[in-house]
């Protein structure tokens, strides 16, 4: 969970070089041999919806004594963050973009 709570924090404050993470996705699918599928980011969304994963991250919450932030909210702007970057993934295109936390996109 705490993978989920620093990337969640880091989205909310930081701009992020979206080439960036396309080239680092791209190396890591091609060392692991994962194709990009538009399935795969659509089932990570669908954790929002997952009772266990809510249920760990309100055991989370409560013994690391953060801010409560629902589960739905932080999966939610994870999946804002990866998605377009996936998609272009997933079409062979190049991705340029710079994350705007104040936003919560891309410009």
């Amino acid at each position: 969970m705490e993978v989920y709570d620093t990337t969640f924090r880091l989205l909310e404050q930081e701009t992020i070089d979206g080439r960036h993470i396309y080239e680092t996705l791209s190396f890591l699918c091609g060392n692991e041999e994962v194709s990009p599928q538009e399935k795969r980011i659509e089932m990570l969304e669908s954790y929002d919806t997952y009772t266990y994963m809510k249920k760990r991250w309100e055991k989370y919450v409560r013994k690391q004594g953060i801010e409560n932030v629902s589960w739905e909210t932080v999966l939610h702007r994870i999946v804002l963050f990866l998605r377009p970057v996936w998609n272009a993934m997933c079409r062979d295109e190049v991705f340029f973009g710079d994350w705007m936390p104040d936003l919560e996109r891309y410009l």
